[in-house]
């Protein structure tokens, strides 16, 4: 298997969960996936109600959650158990961010009533 990068979702690899995604790199002798948490937010409409705040009013967010290296000459094996590795984590964060949620809320919680798109727009 010769990649320079792939991207593997939830839609390939069993168990994973929606939001994360796991990358693979491979450059000379150094191959390695790792564990990646997205998460889009919506911005807050500004006051000033321009084109630019409407356009990017989604934001990405991406964590490095973990890593897995794998042999030069690595098997289909080897990339199923580093996957599996990097999906067991992802589970046990999830668990561990679901629970802090639970405990101390949404640490992103919306403060201001949200205007509908007709009221954003007419101004």
């Amino acid at each position: 298997m010769c990649l320079s990068s792939h991207t593997f979702t939830p839609a390939e690899v069993p168990n994973l969960l929606a939001g994360w995604e796991i990358g693979l790199h491979e450059q000379g002798d150094y191959i390695t996936l790792t564990l990646w948490r997205i998460r889009a937010y919506l911005k807050p409409y500004k006051e000033s109600r321009t084109f630019d705040d409407v356009e990017n009013a989604l934001t990405y967010s991406g964590g490095n959650y973990g890593t897995a290296y794998l042999p030069v000459g690595y098997t289909q094996e080897d990339l199923e158990e580093a996957l599996q590795e990097l999906v067991w984590k992802c589970q046990q964060i999830d668990d561990m961010v679901e629970e802090s949620e639970a405990r101390w809320g949404d640490p992103f919680p919306v403060t201001f009533p949200r205007p509908t798109l007709s009221e954003y727009t007419r101004g």
